[in-house]
């Protein structure tokens, strides 16, 4: 009888550092706003004088914005992969990526594009998260 009284505070002592951490975490996801960057205009003008950053799997490039906000683009060309399905599954890595990255790791203030290859499609999610968090690094370091 005394063991399930021990146990069960360090049961709802667990639950509660879990819960802590999720709520810290939707709250650094959802303070952080990012935007899409739908306009060619908006893609040529980060490409004319980025800081670049380039991986195995990814190019970043960044350029500030008068906007005060986090923007961010994707292209996969038709070079990388003639078929549309896995040029569409390296957006969509790429965009889970950055959902899961940016909040924490981006700088507010600047348009981001990331140019996908088609690596992206053949390693882990982590060794993504690598190559992204080591593609912001590289960027602001200089």
């Amino acid at each position: 009888m005394a063991s399930a009284l021990v146990w069960q505070p360090l049961l709802a002592v667990k639950f509660l550092t879990r819960a802590a951490k999720w709520a810290a975490n939707v709250l650094l996801t959802s303070k952080t706003k990012i935007e899409g960057l739908k306009k060619r205009a908006d893609f040529l003008r980060v490409g004319q004088n980025p800081k670049k950053a380039s991986t195995k799997t990814l190019v970043l490039l960044a350029a500030p914005n008068e906007l005060g906000s986090l923007r961010v683009g994707y292209t996969v060309t038709k070079k990388t992969s003639k078929l549309a399905v896995e040029r569409n599954k390296i957006k969509r890595r790429l965009r889970a990526l950055v959902k899961e990255i940016f909040p924490a790791n981006a700088t507010i203030g600047y348009d981001y594009v990331l140019i996908g290859k088609l690596d992206v499609l053949k390693r882990d999610y982590k060794d993504l998260q690598g190559d992204l968090k080591y593609s912001l690094k590289k960027i602001f370091q200089k």
